[in-house]
């Protein structure tokens, strides 16, 4: 889980174990006043983005004038070789 200041942006991710490769993921955010956010502009999303492909990211930016929070969820599936 991430918080997003107003008006900056930031990356989240989550990361499969060793020896699972990841499949897709997904993300809530919310504020303090509700639950789907509507400032939250998400510039981009996927597995392995700046990263390996055990991961799922997102870069997202918060236009609003509240902190936004931001979880997000990867789903693994066997696969792929483990590195050091």
């Amino acid at each position: 889980m991430v918080e997003i200041m107003a008006g900056r942006g930031a990356s989240v991710g989550a990361t499969c174990p060793a020896g699972k490769i990841a499949l897709n993921g997904s993300f809530q955010a919310s504020s303090a006043t509700q639950l789907d956010y509507p400032n939250l502009k998400v510039a981009r999303m996927g597995v392995g983005i700046g990263s390996d492909s055990r991961s799922w990211s997102m870069y997202a930016v918060n236009s609003g004038t509240v902190t936004a929070t931001v979880d997000v969820l990867v789903t693994c599936v066997p696969g792929g070789a483990e590195t050091s």
